[in-house]
């Protein structure tokens, strides 16, 4: 062991050090997404690293707002990325492509596998949230807010929370404040393009 590891190049070395801790949690992750785990709240998800603004461009023309920015700079997607860049490093520094180019071809690599990670992740959940559910069982419901909900009447962000027993991402308008992520909302209506209204439920407790 101790001869293998003294026989690698340093620059290889530096994606071990990446490769050994980042897979372990990008198989913790996908453990846990399997067992559905993430759906009562253990996710690498839950843990913030601040709002991005939730400003988003419409994919199709359907009116389905997908905000990049938070969407790929998120803490789970951070995991995937570095898993892939690291092992790509490997096997690109084996197959003997000098430091540059390694480096290089793996930033490429993981990025264009994160992004269409998220697309994919993004249409199937829009395909599933429009699929045989009624919007309207989710009026009452409690949820926590993924995507930062601006203030009432400029914008849309996104909320987690059970619908007729799944989890679902659900875009949602405030009905009055703004909303951060992290913060428990309840769902009080449902506008007509299917956006549901929310409301932090310590300002519900409060009245």
């Amino acid at each position: 062991m101790n001869t293998w590891w003294a026989s690698i190049p340093i620059n290889e070395k530096l994606y071990w050090y990446l490769a050994i801790p980042f897979s372990v949690l990008f198989i913790i992750q996908i453990g846990a997404l399997l067992l559905g785990i993430g759906e009562n709240g253990f996710d690498f998800e839950d843990v913030g690293i601040g709002d991005v603004d939730s400003s988003g461009f419409d994919f199709d023309g359907d009116g389905m707002r997908v905000p990049l920015g938070k969407r790929i700079i998120n803490l789970r997607n951070i995991i995937y990325f570095f898993a892939i860049f690291s092992w790509c490093g490997i096997l690109f520094t084996k197959s003997g492509k000098g430091v540059v180019v390694t480096f290089i071809l793996s930033l490429l690599l993981a990025s264009l596998v994160v992004a269409i990670l998220v697309i994919i992740l993004s249409l199937l959940m829009k395909a599933t949230a429009n699929g045989l559910m009624d919007k309207n069982n989710a009026i009452g419901q409690k949820g926590k807010v993924y995507l930062k909900i601006p203030k009432k009447g400029e914008g849309v962000g996104c909320i987690h929370l059970i619908v007729q027993g799944s989890f679902r991402e659900l875009e949602a308008v405030s009905v009055d404040d703004e909303i951060i992520t992290g913060e428990e909302v309840e769902v009080i209506g449902v506008q007509e393009d299917g956006v549901l209204q929310v409301k932090k439920i310590l300002a519900l407790k409060g009245e």
